[in-house]
């Protein structure tokens, strides 16, 4: 669905992965090696699992400038000293959603990072839900 809405405003929209996923290519999503989206894209998104680190120094280099980078992972998809040599250019953007996400508090600080601060999934009811499972976890382990 948010291809199709990417599309509607005319985006290019494409896709790195260690594999190829045809679900995604069948939504007319294109496949490209990771140097080379880096390269073509002016707003690349990180969705990586937690402590992993896909861009350093040489991605940044082939990122290039002019561009936008969101994490919406849990964690830094970036090593944080070539995300600053990075954002130092002046006009390249990093945006992500929780600390966590953002690695170093001290980024916040930085004019061309926006960090809400908050976490993904952070609605009352999900916190919710997680307090009621912990507390479920904890009386099943007791009641051995």
């Amino acid at each position: 669905m948010v291809a199709r809405a990417l599309r509607f405003f005319r985006a290019d929209v494409t896709y790195y992965s260690r594999s190829h996923k045809p679900e995604i290519e069948a939504e007319g999503i294109a496949y490209l090696p990771l140097d080379e989206l880096l390269q073509k894209n002016i707003c690349v998104c990180t969705c990586l699992n937690k402590f992993v680190t896909l861009l350093h120094q040489e991605e940044f280099e082939k990122l290039g400038n002019h561009k936008i980078l969101f994490n919406t992972g849990l964690t830094p998809a970036c090593d944080l000293d070539a995300l600053r040599t990075w954002l130092s250019h002046g006009d390249n953007y990093y945006f992500c959603d929780s600390l966590m996400a953002l690695g170093d508090e001290s980024l916040k600080e930085v004019e061309n990072v926006s960090c809400y601060g908050g976490y993904s999934g952070g609605s009352y009811q999900a916190i919710e839900r997680l307090t009621e499972k912990s507390l479920a976890n904890l009386d099943q382990f007791l009641a051995k």
